[in-house]
């Protein structure tokens, strides 16, 4: 028999609604931030986060309490071994309604749409606003620009050849 219960405690404004036998609870604070924990034994504002939103700006946080951007997943070192952070995967199977990822962001040269970079915010790769991309450098330049080496197989087709060293 489950059995839901809202109430407040003290002056901290929490409002609580749990199932019966602490099987599942979310926390949500008046006018401050949402947060969504499991394990919390019972025990008011204990457990482990897992979600959180910001009530300065909505910011949503998974596998952390401070997003430093509107939408952060962040897995802890040693959480995620062996599989992907975050995964999107669309079962479409029509011919031409298939989207992976689509990434929508600035028109100007300043704007970066899509960049990858490491944990030490070292960069890899960016597309600009204005399609541009860059690999291995930040200079994106030219439609790509490729800092280091290039292995390809197959056929290679240039047009309008320039060139600054062998080809």
């Amino acid at each position: 028999n489950n059995k839901t219960q809202f109430y407040t405690v003290g002056t901290a404004n929490h409002m609580s609604i749990s199932a019966k036998d602490n099987k599942g609870d979310i926390i949500l604070s008046a006018n401050r931030d949402i947060s969504f924990k499991t394990g919390n034994a019972g025990t008011l504002g204990g457990g482990t986060d897992r979600m959180f939103i910001t009530s300065s700006n909505g910011s949503v946080g998974i596998g952390t309490t401070t997003p430093s951007s509107l939408f952060v997943v962040r897995a802890a070192d040693g959480v995620m071994v062996d599989t992907a952070t975050a995964l999107i995967q669309n079962a479409e199977s029509t011919a031409g309604d298939n989207f992976g990822l689509y990434v929508q962001a600035g028109t100007n040269t300043s704007d970066i749409s899509f960049r990858v970079a490491d944990k030490d915010n070292n960069e890899y790769m960016r597309v600009r606003g204005d399609g541009n991309v860059a690999i291995g450098t930040t200079n994106a330049s030219e439609k790509l620009i490729v800092a280091g080496n290039i292995s390809a197989s197959g056929h290679l087709n240039i047009s309008g050849i320039t060139s600054s060293g062998d080809i």
